[in-house]
C-alpha cells in the first residue's frame, strides 16, 4: 500500500473506464442519484472514511457539504495534487493533518461526484453522534481475540501460512515492530500502529478489502 495513495477515498479502484453492458447501463440510469452515490461510496470511500463514526485514513464526511464549498469538493475530488500545489489552505491543512498521504486524482464526473456528496448529506442526516477517541479506538472485547488467530495471523503476515489465492506474505512488502516478526520488508508503510491509525477493525477490514 504506497503512502502517496493512501488519503481521502481510494478511489483509483473504481472501475470506470471498462465498458459496460447495455443492461447494466439501463439499471444504472433508472437508479437516482442517492442510490449511484451509495454504490460509489461503500466500493470507493469506505477504506478511507466513514460517514458519522469517526476518523479512518482519511477526515469522517459526516457535513462535508455544509463544512465545503461543491464547487471545490468536485476540484479536490478530481484535481488534489493540483490543489495542494496550488497553496490551499484547506487542502494543505488536510495534507499535514493526515500525515501527508495524498487522494490521487480521479476520473469522476462532476455529477458523479454529487452522486456521493447526495449519499453523503442523506446517510449524515441519519447518521448515529460521532464516537469519542476512546470509543473509535477499535478495541475488541476481552476474550474476542483467541491465541490461535494470533498464531494464524503471524503465520500469514510472515508468509509461514499460504493466503487463500497464493498471495505473498504480508512482510514482504511491510514490517511490523515486535520482537516475534522477522523482519519484513521496506517496500510499503510499517504496520506497527496500523491498527490505531486506521480506526481499529473497521479500518483495517475496509482498507485490506479494498486496498488503493
Amino acid at each position: 500500500m504506497n503512502r502517496a495513495v493512501l488519503l481521502f477515498p481510494a478511489l483509483a479502484l473504481a472501475p470506470l473506464a471498462a465498458p459496460a453492458t447495455a443492461g447494466a447501463q439501463a439499471g444504472r440510469t433508472a437508479q437516482g442519484p442517492v442510490d449511484q452515490g451509495r454504490e460509489t461510496f461503500e466500493t470507493l470511500c469506505t477504506p478511507c472514511h466513514t460517514i458519522g463514526e469517526g476518523t479512518r485514513l482519511g477526515p469522517d464526511l459526516q457535513g462535508v457539504t455544509e463544512r465545503r464549498d461543491r464547487r471545490w469538493i468536485v476540484r479536490f475530488v478530481q484535481h488534489s495534487q493540483d490543489v495542494i500545489a496550488s497553496g490551499d489552505t484547506v487542502a494543505n491543512r488536510l495534507f499535514r493533518e493526515y500525515d501527508r498521504l495524498v487522494m490521487p486524482d480521479q476520473p469522476l464526473t462532476e455529477r458523479e461526484v454529487g452522486a456521493v456528496l447526495a449519499y453523503i448529506r442523506e446517510a449524515g442526516s441519519s447518521a448515529a453522534a460521532i464516537p469519542s477517541p476512546s470509543d473509535r479506538t477499535g478495541a475488541p472485547a476481552p476474550g474476542e481475540i483467541t491465541d490461535e488467530q494470533v498464531r494464524r495471523g503471524r503465520a500469514l503476515f510472515q508468509g509461514t501460512a499460504r493466503l487463500a489465492n497464493g498471495g505473498p506474505g504480508c512482510n514482504s512488502c511491510h514490517d511490523v515492530e515486535h520482537a516475534s516478526v522477522v523482519g519484513g520488508g521496506t517496500l510499503a508503510r510499517d504496520l506497527t500502529s496500523a491498527h490505531t491509525r486506521l480506526g481499529g477493525r473497521p479500518g483495517v477490514r475496509a482498507i485490506v478489502g479494498n486496498p488503493p
